[in-house]
């Protein structure tokens, strides 16, 4: 299961005017940060974006001198560009400051839409298809307590069937394996795993976990819609083929009293049990249950720019008689 992933980073700036300098951020984290003092000797944070999909940031400011900094500073960066102006003290003394950063994948400033309703992530032609919570095996995907509001679906699939969107986003990241590994007798679980990430409208981000290697057809960057095939499903022991879904936002963690705030730990993840469209009406799922995936054109549709539903024109004409 994809849980919170974080990328520590530390930088340093210092000078009197215009010197800059930032050391210790691989090439290959999601954000840069870069530092430069503007004439009036105050420091313009910036963020180079090398990622797609919404990223929040914690910055601890340390060994700052001549400039004031906030003291716990947190920040959705959707773009690049700057992020915060450290106004200086005007002293004759020299000025300088270093920073630490988290960044994870996910806008601490997300609004869930909790009444959304979701397509089911497999064909309709399938019929009744049994899903079971993963929370109620919690043992196998941490070792220490769950996040908030754990909640994970395993769909019990055929080899071969193909797992589909639930909701239009943008694919944010993707993990595919040049070799398989499935087929390992045995095996229940492994976080060795294909999967596909999409980042919906609200900050929601559904992770499609266990998917064929070799299977996943979609790109970075793009957009999907409800009725668009990501991948084959995978397995882990070659015999019981499932996906793992999981929808889930970031938000600012809360510390309690008496508890030190940490930049490390400035977010958490917050699990939602969405509704479904079923044959049997909307509704979330029950573990143990069989239900049948429905496709209704407005559920496709929802989401929907105008320039997107004019170059589907005609699309829903047979939509009904599509098998996924």
């Amino acid at each position: 299961m994809r849980l919170l992933k974080c990328v520590l980073a530390t930088g340093l700036c210092w000078g009197l005017s215009g010197a800059s300098q930032v050391y210790a951020q691989r090439a290959d984290d999601p954000i840069q940060l870069t530092a430069d003092f503007n004439e009036a000797g105050d420091l313009v944070v910036k963020a180079e974006k090398r990622r797609l999909g919404t990223y929040s940031a914690a910055i601890d400011f340390q060994n700052v001198q001549n400039l004031t900094v906030p003291s716990r500073y947190r920040v959705a960066i959707r773009s690049s560009g700057p992020l915060i102006v450290l106004k200086s003290r005007g002293y004759s003394q020299s000025t300088h400051c270093g920073w630490k950063s988290v960044f994870v994948l996910g806008d601490r400033s997300a609004k869930p839409d909790t009444s959304f309703i979701y397509r089911l992530p497999f064909s309709p032609a399938r019929g009744a298809t049994e899903v079971r919570f993963a929370q109620e095996d919690k043992s196998l995907f941490f070792h220490t307590a769950p996040p908030k509001n754990w909640a994970a679906f395993c769909f019990f699939l055929n080899r071969g069937d193909t797992v589909y969107a639930i909701r239009k986003g943008l694919v944010v990241e993707i993990k595919e394996q040049g070799t398989s590994e499935t087929g390992k007798p045995g095996v229940v679980y492994t976080s060795d795993h294909n999967y596909v990430q999409v980042e919906h409208a609200d900050g929601t981000i559904a992770t499609y976990n266990v998917l064929e290697p070799g299977s996943v057809c979609v790109k970075l960057g793009d957009t999907v819609y409800p009725d668009t095939p990501l991948a084959l499903v995978g397995s882990f022991d070659g015999t019981q083929y499932r996906v793992a879904l999981t929808l889930h936002y970031i938000t600012d963690r809360i510390f309690a009293k008496g508890n030190a705030y940490s930049y490390e730990h400035a977010f958490e993840s917050v699990f939602i049990n969405p509704v479904f469209a079923t044959a049997d009406g909307n509704r979330m799922l029950v573990s143990q249950n069989r239900y049948t995936a429905v496709v209704a054109p407005e559920l496709i549709t929802k989401e929907m720019t105008k320039r997107e539903m004019k170059a589907r024109t005609g699309f829903f004409v047979f939509v009904k008689n599509m098998f996924y």
